[in-house]
């Protein structure tokens, strides 16, 4: 009989699904309370959604470099508050790197047009997550969330963590 290990056995919604030996964690994400935290993202991902959308597509601000700059920066925000709320334990800098690498690929994905790509792109939704146009003036706004983002998480996690047991502290 071959024996396929289950990859969710070990599963914890509160900690999120990696052990702490795979990712090498810091003493102040063992001592973070995930519920609240989490609760906290989720509060920020509602509130950043609908402004993020509100002054990207706003045809009353008349000011469209501004309208793209804070909504990459904001789009930026909501995936760091969306990979935090996915991998609470993940430590911020990974985050930070990991949205900006995923930011700059999709980016890239612009220049090509894959049937596939175009046919998603001509979608709504397809737009807003995939974007259209390649600019290099959107990774300037991309790093620049990146960075809020993690200011915003660190506050978050100093805000939501428990003090260290004494062992743990020295």
């Amino acid at each position: 009989m071959i024996y396929f290990p289950n990859p969710w056995k070990d599963f914890d919604l509160e900690h999120g699904p990696f052990t702490l030996d795979i990712l090498h964690l810091t003493a102040m994400s063992h001592s973070l309370r995930c519920k609240p935290y989490r609760l906290a993202l989720l509060i920020g991902m509602v509130g950043i959604i609908p402004f993020g959308y509100c002054v990207r597509f706003s045809t009353q601000l008349h000011a469209p470099l501004l309208q793209d700059i804070v909504g990459s920066v904001a789009y930026q925000i909501l995936l760091m508050m969306v990979v935090a709320f996915i991998f609470p334990r993940l430590s911020l800098v990974k985050s930070a790197v990991g949205v900006f690498i995923a930011s700059s690929v999709i980016e890239v994905l612009q220049l090509c047009q894959a049937p596939f790509l175009v046919t998603v792109r001509s979608t709504w939704i397809g737009r807003v997550i995939l974007g259209n146009t390649f600019l290099w003036s959107d990774f300037p706004p991309y790093v620049l969330g990146c960075l809020l983002g993690w200011i915003i998480l660190w506050a978050l996690q100093q805000r939501f963590a428990s003090p260290l047991p004494q062992a743990m502290s020295a």
